[in-house]
């Protein structure tokens, strides 16, 4: 059988603790300007308005990247032997940004390879997409893993998609700009 271990307050401490928590709990109340009563119906609503917002953050971001923020990606699509290509550095540059952008990107463009890279906390973040079509011809996490490295970083892959990055930011623009020439 398992052991329980049981703790338990009492007497004077009991009262103590119990003044504590009412404290405290007056404190929650005095910050987010209710009473005591009303803390969980004022927590859910706080917690509903956060989850409201980070989702639209998380809007703005990806328009961000995929263009909506004034720069249009879609006049940076080229095209050699007949494959779109479409490299570019983005702002919002957070994996989870990078890849909604990828995919909606990809939507987009139909057919082709998408690279897109940026700075995130101080290091450069890269996403390489490749539509189904085209993973004959290019492997997003050998193409991933060849660019990572350039960057003195990690990354890889499945054929379709893959992220990565690495320390040298600085290095970003030279690695991404000589890309469709060694694919």
């Amino acid at each position: 059988m398992g052991v329980r271990r049981i703790v338990a307050v009492t007497g004077p401490g009991a009262v103590t603790r119990a003044q504590e928590e009412t404290m405290l709990l007056r404190q929650a109340a005095d910050t987010l300007r209710c009473t005591p009563e009303q803390l969980p119906e004022r927590i859910q609503k706080l917690q509903a308005q956060l989850k409201d917002q980070e989702r639209e953050a998380g809007e703005l971001k990806r328009k961000l990247a995929t263009g909506g923020g004034g720069t249009n990606l879609q006049d940076k699509v080229q095209e050699r032997d007949g494959l779109k290509f479409l490299i570019s550095r983005v702002d919002a540059a957070d994996p989870k940004t990078l890849r909604d952008a990828g995919d909606t990107l990809r939507n987009w463009l139909g057919s082709g390879v998408i690279v897109l890279g940026g700075e995130h906390k101080g290091k450069a973040s890269l996403l390489v997409m490749v539509s189904k079509d085209l993973t004959h011809r290019f492997h997003a996490g050998k193409i991933m893993a060849k660019l990572a490295a350039q960057l003195e970083g990690r990354g890889g892959g499945r054929p379709d998609m893959a992220q990565g990055g690495g320390p040298r930011v600085d290095l970003l623009d030279q690695v991404m700009e000589g890309l469709i020439d060694s694919l």
